[in-house]
Formats: structure tokens, C-alpha cells, sequence
């Protein structure tokens, strides 16, 4: 069973905490959620030649992390120092 570990949306913290988790051999699985406005910029794009995405943050992700139940406390311990 999986269990999540930590979420963000930073990427260079989802980075930091894989490497940290990569570091101490400890498996791991992630995810990414993006908040579906791709479609959103193809139409600005397309129909008035100008896109604003990004400009307010529509290009944010959420990061997962999840470890498998048995390693969650080992794993939490070694990021405690990263996040």
C-alpha cells in the first residue's frame, strides 16, 4: 500500500525531496497534477494570435510523493531536513 509522503508545487522542492529519498535508497512514487489549462492557451492562442497563459499562474503543478506504508516513517525522517 502506498501512502503519500509529501505534495507541492514547487518543483524544486519535489526535486530536492526526491533526490533526498534517492540518496537513502528508499523507493518512491510520484505523480504530477497539472491544473488542465493547456486548452485554455491553444485557444487563446488560435483565436486572437495572443495567450496570456502563465502570466497568472495557470501553469502551476501539483507534486506528489508517495512511499510504500512500510518505508513512511524512514522515508519522512530523512526529508524532515529538506522541507
Amino acid at each position: 500500500m502506498k501512502k503519500l509522503l509529501y505534495q507541492t508545487n514547487s518543483l524544486e522542492k519535489w526535486l530536492t525531496v526526491k533526490k533526498k529519498l534517492q540518496d537513502n535508497g528508499i523507493e518512491y512514487f510520484e505523480k504530477r497534477k497539472s491544473n488542465g489549462k493547456t486548452g485554455l492557451f491553444l485557444l487563446q492562442l488560435f483565436t486572437s494570435s495572443m495567450a496570456t497563459y502563465g502570466l497568472n499562474g495557470e501553469h502551476e503543478s501539483d507534486y506528489i510523493i508517495y512511499v510504500k506504508e512500510e518505508d513512511f516513517e524512514r522515508a519522512k525522517e530523512s526529508i524532515m531536513k529538506e522541507i
